[in-house]
């Protein structure tokens, strides 16, 4: 990964760490980079720092994500 390749790595409670799949994942959709702090009751408020990404760039990330999303196959109890 790119950014592992560049020495970048995470900065979680568990210590530095490198990048993976899933940690960008998780970036991509969060709205924190955009400005935002969550309020506890599962929504945003804005922040009063700058964001890191811009709204439009936001949005169009999750557009790609969602159009690239698999769907969820269910699964039917009378098949187990």
């Amino acid at each position: 990964m790119a950014l592992n390749a560049a020495g970048y790595r995470t900065a979680g409670n568990q210590g530095n760490r490198p990048f993976s799949r899933d940690t960008v994942s998780g970036m991509l959709g969060n709205r924190f980079y955009l400005g935002f702090l969550p309020d506890g009751n599962d929504g945003w408020v804005k922040g009063k720092l700058e964001p890191f990404i811009s709204e439009g760039l936001f949005n169009a990330v999750q557009a790609i994500r969602t159009a690239r999303a698999k769907p969820r196959q269910t699964i039917n109890a009378n098949d187990l």
